[in-house]
């Protein structure tokens, strides 16, 4: 898990164009084929205590329904989500 599940700060004072810089640097990076092609990253620093998540996951190993489906269930604020 620590090769797929990251955490990193972005430099104060967190605005969205650091943000999305940075998110364009990770996105720019080749997933380790020596690895399972996915990876997560969360992202901390942001102004006004907000944090971010970003995943990676190759196409190899989900389409368009599947990782929309797979974001809802990792991203839903309820305890207990109904699954779709």
């Amino acid at each position: 898990m620590d090769a797929h599940l990251n955490c990193i700060t972005v430099p104060s004072p967190g605005d969205t164009g650091q943000l999305g810089r940075l998110i364009g640097d990770l996105v720019a990076r080749k997933l380790d084929r020596t690895r399972p092609l996915w990876e997560m990253w969360f992202i901390q620093g942001l102004a006004d205590g907000r944090v971010a998540i970003l995943a990676k996951v190759h196409h190899a190993i989900v389409d368009g329904v599947t990782g929309s489906e797979l974001a809802m269930l990792l991203m839903d604020l309820e305890p207990d989500p109904p699954c779709p």
